[in-house]
């Protein structure tokens, strides 16, 4: 009908307009948050008795990944997070924080809300990434439910990445050979660390007690030389060692 094409346009403009503008308004308000959070976390960091009541629940997580500990850990409940990061923390000296465009507002149920989005920040030896997760607390302030900090780039380490990257000799049996770092099994996690040091220009030696690499997953999945099970297979074991080869 001519009414109705007449203002289903106005309509749609309008109602695209005002989501826009909701959005945007919401953007403008997380971003807010994020950056009072950040001031608050920046503070129970340095402070002395490092209390971090401020900038993260009772019940929060924190994960890090190398850029506070020499490993991969995961604390929960804000005691233990205190307790473990508090020396850690004051070794690293972390400064410089900077809150990155993008942060997101997301509603997960009709009654929580979520704030996410990422920092950056330096410590004594690296660049690190943060990426957070903020809710509403009991007493309508804005804390860090989840947190994850990685390292990003160690300083004075120039990575070297390319098809014609030039790599660490390989072993030479009959010859003694010094190496920088040892790593102990040739799985997932330690071909991933031996690549990511050889592209660092660490020289790595890779021990691996198994006869061949990709034993861990050749004896270990049913379902690993090819994308059925192994009893449904008709490719052969002969094959099968190839593929991983």
């Amino acid at each position: 009908m001519p009414g109705l094409e007449t203002f289903s346009t106005p309509l749609c403009a309008g109602k695209a307009a005002f989501q826009n503008q909701t959005r945007s308004a919401y953007c403008c308000i997380s971003e807010a948050i994020s950056s009072a959070w950040l001031s608050a976390l920046i503070r129970d960091l340095s402070s002395p008795d490092f209390i971090l009541k401020r900038s993260f629940t009772n019940d929060s997580y924190w994960r890090d990944l190398l850029a506070f500990t020499p490993d991969f850990r995961t604390l929960h409940a804000l005691p233990k997070i205190q307790q473990f990061f508090s020396v850690s923390v004051a070794v690293a000296r972390p400064s410089r924080f900077r809150l990155l465009p993008g942060v997101r507002h997301r509603r997960i149920s009709p009654t929580r809300t979520f704030i996410q989005g990422i920092v950056q920040f330096h410590t004594v030896i690296a660049q690190c990434t943060g990426v957070f997760t903020l809710t509403q607390s009991e007493d309508s302030s804005w804390k860090a439910w989840s947190f994850v900090t990685m390292m990003d780039r160690l300083y004075g380490v120039v990575e070297r990445f390319g098809v014609h990257t030039p790599l660490c000799r390989p072993a030479e049996w009959n010859t003694t050979m010094d190496y920088t770092a040892v790593v102990v099994g040739a799985g997932q996690c330690g071909l991933s660390m031996a690549a990511r040091l050889e592209n660092l220009g660490i020289s790595t030696l890779v021990l691996e007690r198994s006869g061949a690499i990709g034993d861990s997953w050749r004896y270990r999945y049913e379902s690993l030389e090819t994308n059925t099970p192994r009893a449904f297979s008709t490719c052969s074991q002969r094959t099968a060692n190839l593929v991983l080869c």
